[in-house]
This record gives C-alpha cells, sequence and structure tokens, in this order.
C-alpha cells in the first residue's frame, strides 16, 4: 500500500547561475520564491508593482515597465485618509501623494532599466478573476477597501490571458532575447470565490499556461500548484487559514524547483551559505574562553572562501554580523 502520491522529480535545459539576473512577479508565492533566492544571495529584482494576483493586470504592469510610464497625482485614488494606486499593492499606499509618487517611478524606472539584464523572469499567476473599477472601467490589482459596490467582477476566459501575456512575452523577447520565463501557478486556493469558482479560475490559469508554454520556447511551466494540490494532499501542510502553504509545504515544492532550474554552481552555492549560517547561528556562552577564539577563527576563515568563491556576491551583512561577535569579547 502506499501512503501517499508523490510527485515525479524532473529535469529542466534552464539552469539558473548565481551571477544571473533574476525578476520575481505575481502572488504571495513568488513572493515566497523571492525570499527564497534573496536568501541564498541571489541577485534579484522585484516588480515594482507588489504582489499581484491576476494575470491581466499583470500584463498591464509590464506594460508600464516596458514603456517606463510615469505615474502622475491623477493616476491616484484618494480613500480612507490614504492615497492609493490601483495598480500597485496596499503596501505603496501613503498619506503623502508627492513621495508615493516619487517612489513607484523611481522603482518603475529600475526595473525598466535592468530589462535587457534580465536572464530569467519567474511569473507566479494567482486567480484568473478580476475586479473592474466601475469610476474608469480599468481592471485593478487591489481594491484598497474601496466598497465593494464600485467594482464589477469578472472571471477571465483562457484566451483572454493568453491574448494579454502573449503580447507581453512578444515584447520582452524584443527587448531581451536571452531572458527565459519561468511561468507558475500559485499554490493557493481563493476559497472567498468559493471551491466551484476557484478551481474553474486556477482552470483557466493552467490552460493559459500551457498554451503559453507550447508558443514560446523560451517559456517552461513549474508545477507548484500540481506538486501542492496533488503530492502534498493534507492539511499538514498549510498555514492557520487552511490555505497558504506552511514552511514545510514551500520546503518542498523549492527542492523540486532547486532540483529543476538551479545549475551545479547555485546549488554548491546554496550548501556552503547553508554551513556557514549553521555556524554564524551557533550559540557560544563563555565569549572569553578559547573555544569563542577558534569559533571567530574558523568563521572568518569561512566568509573569506565564500568571498574569494563568489566574488560577484555581497557578504556585507554577514561581516557586520561576524564584527558584532568579534566586539562581544571586550563588553
Amino acid at each position: 500500500m502506499y501512503s501517499k502520491t508523490i510527485f515525479q522529480k524532473f529535469d529542466s535545459d534552464l539552469k539558473i547561475n548565481p551571477e544571473q539576473l533574476i525578476y520575481t512577479c505575481g502572488s504571495c508565492f513568488a513572493q515566497e520564491l523571492y525570499e527564497r533566492l534573496s536568501n541564498n544571495k541571489f541577485k534579484l529584482i522585484q516588480h515594482p508593482f507588489g504582489i499581484v494576483f491576476n494575470p491581466l493586470c499583470i500584463a498591464r504592469q509590464f506594460g508600464h515597465v516596458i514603456s517606463n510610464y510615469q505615474f502622475q497625482q491623477s493616476d491616484l485614488v484618494f480613500h480612507n485618509g490614504l492615497y492609493h494606486s490601483m495598480d500597485h499593492h496596499g503596501s505603496f499606499s501613503s498619506h503623502d501623494p508627492e513621495k508615493m509618487i516619487q517612489s513607484i517611478n523611481t522603482q518603475i524606472e529600475s526595473a525598466h532599466q535592468s530589462l535587457k539584464r534580465i536572464s530569467f523572469l519567474i511569473l507566479t499567476l494567482g486567480s484568473a478573476h478580476s475586479y473592474q473599477y466601475l469610476e474608469n472601467q480599468k481592471i485593478v490589482a487591489n481594491c484598497h477597501k474601496i466598497p465593494q459596490t464600485q467594482f464589477s467582477k469578472q472571471r477571465a476566459e483562457p484566451n483572454e490571458i493568453v491574448s494579454a501575456l502573449e503580447r507581453i512575452f512578444n515584447s520582452f523577447h524584443l527587448i531581451n532575447p536571452n531572458l527565459k520565463i519561468i511561468l507558475s501557478i500559485s499554490p493557493v486556493r481563493y476559497l472567498k470565490d468559493g471551491f466551484i469558482e476557484n478551481a474553474r479560475s486556477k482552470a483557466s490559469l493552467l490552460l493559459a499556461t500551457d498554451y503559453l508554454c507550447k508558443k514560446f520556447s523560451f517559456v517552461q511551466y513549474f508545477p507548484a500548484y500540481e506538486i501542492f494540490m496533488d503530492d502534498l494532499r493534507d492539511y499538514r501542510y498549510v498555514k492557520d487559514d487552511l490555505v497558504h502553504p506552511n514552511k514545510a509545504a514551500i520546503d518542498y515544492i523549492w527542492s523540486y524547483f532547486e532540483q529543476a532550474y538551479l545549475s551545479a554552481e547555485s546549488k554548491k552555492l546554496i550548501s556552503e551559505l547553508d554551513q556557514f549560517n549553521a555556524l554564524l547561528n551557533h550559540k557560544v556562552l563563555n565569549v572569553h574562553s578559547s573555544d569563542y577564539q577558534s569559533y571567530l577563527t574558523r568563521l572568518k576563515n569561512e566568509l573569506n572562501g565564500l568571498e574569494e568563491n563568489y566574488k560577484h556576491i555581497d557578504f556585507s551583512v554577514e561581516k557586520e554580523r561576524l564584527n558584532q561577535f568579534a566586539d562581544r569579547v571586550f563588553l
């Protein structure tokens, strides 16, 4: 008797090296991948609009990045004491519209300037459902707790998703012919839409991503959704809200991503960083002992080795922590 179904390990011809620039965009699962890659010292650009779920809005946002669109105060909506951009996550909202616009445009400019240098775009689609702001008939990235009566809700069909992302992928390829795209679908279920609507939404995304992967040779699909739903079929792998993957689930899904898409050099870097961080987090009770001096010496040697092997990586945070450890001796 089998205890569970196991998603078969797979490999990819796309391999990410530590020195390559990676752009992450999409739902909260894209944020999880960003943090995992960031913790392992990969070079990253985060989408300048924040977390976003629906592909139609993502396509418009990418259009703004490609054209280097500069937002104006007239693009903002004032509600409940804050200015909001309907194209941005709520973390961008502010009581100061001038500073908000400056911050938004600076981040778009930075992403725009980086487009030719990006090696990989990791794009995670969350939901085919979107909300249209009735005042201007635009699909929004976030409703910002504006009354629901001011929006209409719809589900994008696969052909609409394909049409929107197809244009963007073509534009990306013209700007950067070497860019590779890894598409995935968030394993998070949006049960506020209901079980049936959530399933239909994910189905639209699945069909659209399948078409895009078949059409573009530089686009591949990473099955985060399937690994979670068909392999980790147990509530032990979700947070208390019963929909978001917990750390054990993210670790498990990450193991597939690491196996398929990270080069041998990247895997070596992660292994060495894990060893160094384990040593860095080791607790020595007596800072005046000879053991502590040996510990500091080993840390310095390990860090010097990392700097020598990975000259493109900034280890200033680790250096600062190491200096703090050395200062403890004199307290």
